[in-house]
């Protein structure tokens, strides 16, 4: 079997999973993505390398998470897949229903990269 073989086949084996809270960053035409254990932390990396957005935040960010494929998505789209990665298990039955329909960082565990 084929390295893409083997990386699809596990890809159909493990559900895809939220791993970082994201902040996608427009600075004209250049996007950019932050990320961190909760928004706050991503939003610090992105005054660290943009020390002017801090004081003007004039350019646009958008709040999601990254995923274990590597993408980012909205926190509607992470609250649907961090339910069917049953990463939300944890939660009480009326948290669950919030997290599900609009992720926040305080409702998973995020892990130190």
């Amino acid at each position: 079997m084929s390295f893409e073989g083997i990386r699809n086949f596990l890809r159909r084996k493990s559900p895809e999973t939220v791993t970082e809270a994201a902040i996608e960053y427009t600075n004209g035409t250049r996007v950019e993505i932050f990320t961190g254990r909760n928004h706050q932390e991503a939003i610090e990396k992105l005054e660290r390398k943009y020390p002017e957005w801090a004081a003007e935040q004039y350019d646009v960010y958008v709040d999601g998470f990254v995923t274990s494929s590597g993408r980012f998505v909205s926190r509607e789209e992470a609250g649907r897949i961090a339910r069917k990665g049953e990463q939300l298990n944890h939660l009480p039955d009326e948290h669950k229903r919030g997290a599900e329909t609009e992720l926040h960082s305080n409702n998973i565990n995020i892990r130190d990269k």
